[in-house]
């Protein structure tokens, strides 16, 4: 008898997580969630079609568990036999998945997301990446826009009126990652190099761990290469496609298990912990770091701990300096942000953040390919079979979802389940443990003709989709912003509160260089733009509200006090 029981619990799961996913989109409506996130927003106008995929995919695994005829030979329950054949496809399946990411990363830069860095995050780091490749650690405001410096200040970057200057709340070492490129004048290329870089480790991570399952190298990268999540968080300036880079190469180290790669966990985990924050990479590390004691590899324990201990102990000093000097200007998405995470107690998670949670995990599902986490609940279930790394990868996706459900469910915007984003090569790795516990208990042609309609679903189905629904949500942005720049004047003032996060149009250069600088009109008094209108004759624009909506933004329901209307 074959034992199909790991698929069909995998498949029933799958299904339940995506129907509790489609639950929570009339509670969004309901409950008027996108006026507190725009993850709730974004969730229920893109999610369904894609929820609807993931949950045919996993009917038809369901019913591919049915009618298996008995497995004859050990070929028809490998994926295949080993051979330098098979080593062949592997090495042509990874240059072609490399020149598959490399070029949809780069003309996705440019055609999707129009070269617009949306989201506050994204532009903070690209702002302090800016004042690390001119030579310099803060952003200098010129002496005459010194006292204005808060309403030109874009969200999570921190003025210090005092020195009329700018800095990053976050950790710097992706802003200085990112200004390499624009050294050279070439930050469109970080994206894909930092893709393509990625999934080589993988491809490497996996031939080592199993040398003698070929398969099972090019499975994970074709997961990898078409994971929408991977392409367009690729495609960004999040922190989030540097932090997976760290951790790829810390595994690629782990599994290579010698003395050097040993030696050079602490240093790679040094800057892992430093490209943003200390956290995301802190709950990936956890499952591994333990390894070790289990292991009772005494020496090694010793070593790796102490250096993530100095490591910490610098960072956290980092983030005490950035906290003490950025008070509330950066709000929660700042260094102070992220002590206040590290030392708030867990607990138990409201009705918001358990559906909060369930939403994330349905992200999860719907931004890779439509059988990869299916896959991955199949490695889990076949727990005794996994080898000892593998089980590392399980337990670290786990450390991952139990801290965040528990602290900090609610990611804001982005694409994908951005908390599990360091994981992205674990979930490569298990699926390919997945299709071939798969091929075992459904059979080779089922589990490789499952996997190949999924890959070709993720090619032709969902990438042309999120490609569609991603610019109509960036678009509108890029085109405002686009619009206030090209205006003829010296300064344009614009209320943030007339569009859905208007915020996000707030994007200065560090050392305002370029013109028209845009500023809140919201912070100056009548006196203050009166005073910028005799500073400047003729060069001030006040933006109003039928202008700033003109191309296409999202009206915001007015406001008494602090609350907005429905």
């Amino acid at each position: 008898m074959n034992d199909a029981r790991p698929v069909r619990v995998a498949a029933v799961a799958l299904l339940i997580l995506v129907c509790a996913g489609a639950v929570a989109v009339p509670i969004v409506a309901r409950d008027d969630l996108g006026q507190i996130s725009l993850f709730y927003e974004q969730f229920a106008h893109i999610e369904p079609v894609a929820l609807v995929l993931v949950a045919l995919f996993a009917v038809a695994a369901f019913a591919s568990t049915f009618g298996i005829p008995a497995l004859s030979s050990d070929a028809d329950r490998r994926l295949s036999e080993t051979g330098d054949a098979s080593r062949a496809r592997s090495r042509l399946v990874l240059w072609t998945a490399v020149a598959f990411a490399f070029v949809v990363v780069l003309v996705g830069f440019f055609v999707v997301f129009e070269h617009f860095y949306l989201i506050d995050d994204e532009y903070s780091a690209w702002f302090q990446a800016v004042i690390f490749a001119a030579g310099k650690l803060h952003g200098a405001v010129p002496a005459e826009w010194c006292g204005w410096i808060g309403a030109l200040t874009p969200t999570s970057v921190t003025p210090h009126p005092s020195s009329c200057t700018w800095e990053l709340s976050f950790l710097p070492l992706h802003s200085l990652y990112r200004s390499l490129f624009l050294i050279v004048h070439a930050d469109w290329l970080a994206g894909p190099v930092t893709a393509a870089l990625t999934i080589a480790l993988v491809a490497s991570t996996a031939r080592k761990l199993w040398p003698n399952r070929p398969e099972r190298a090019w499975i994970a990268v074709v997961v990898l290469a078409t994971s929408m999540q991977f392409l367009f968080m690729s495609m960004t300036m999040y922190s989030m496609p540097t932090h997976l880079l760290c951790s790829a190469l810390w595994l690629w180290l782990y599994v290579d298990n010698r003395r050097w790669s040993i030696a050079a966990l602490p240093f790679v985990g040094f800057i892992a912990l430093g490209v943003h924050s200390p956290i995301p990479h802190g709950l990936w590390i956890a499952a591994f770091l333990l390894r070790f004691v289990r292991d009772r590899r005494w020496g090694v324990a010793l070593y790796v701990g102490v250096g993530y201990a100095l490591a910490l102990s610098f960072w956290a000093g980092h983030l005490e300096i950035a906290r003490s000097v950025s008070g509330s200007v950066a709000g929660m998405a700042s260094g102070s942000a992220t002590v206040h995470a590290v030392r708030a107690p867990f607990g138990f998670p409201n009705a918001l953040a358990r559906m909060t949670t369930v939403m994330n995990l349905a992200l999860v599902a719907t931004w890779n390919a439509p059988i990869a986490l299916l896959c991955v609940i199949v490695a889990a279930l076949s727990w005794r079979s996994l080898d000892t790394t593998s089980r590392d990868l399980v337990l670290s996706l786990g450390v991952i979802v139990v801290a965040r459900a528990v602290s900090a469910p609610l990611q804001g915007g982005g694409w994908g389940y951005r908390s599990i984003y360091d994981g992205m090569s674990n979930i490569a790795l298990l699926a390919a443990c997945g299709v071939d516990v798969m091929a075992s208990s459904i059979g080779r042609r089922r589990a490789l003709g499952l996997f190949a309609a999924s890959t070709a679903a993720a090619v032709i189905v969902q990438l042309p989709l999120r490609a569609r629904q991603v610019h109509a949500i960036v678009a509108p942005y890029a085109r405002t912003y686009r619009w206030m720049t090209q205006l003829p004047a010296k300064v344009v003032l614009f209320d943030s509160e007339d569009a859905m996060w208007g915020s996000m149009l707030l994007r200065n250069d560090p050392f305002l260089r370029n013109s028209p600088v845009l500023a809140l009109e919201y912070v100056f008094t009548p006196a203050g733009i009166q005073d910028l209108e005799r500073r400047y004759p003729g060069g001030v624009h006040v933006v109003t509200r039928a202008e700033l909506l003109h191309l296409g933004l999202e009206a915001a329901p007015p406001r008494i006090g602090g609350s907005r209307l429905p």
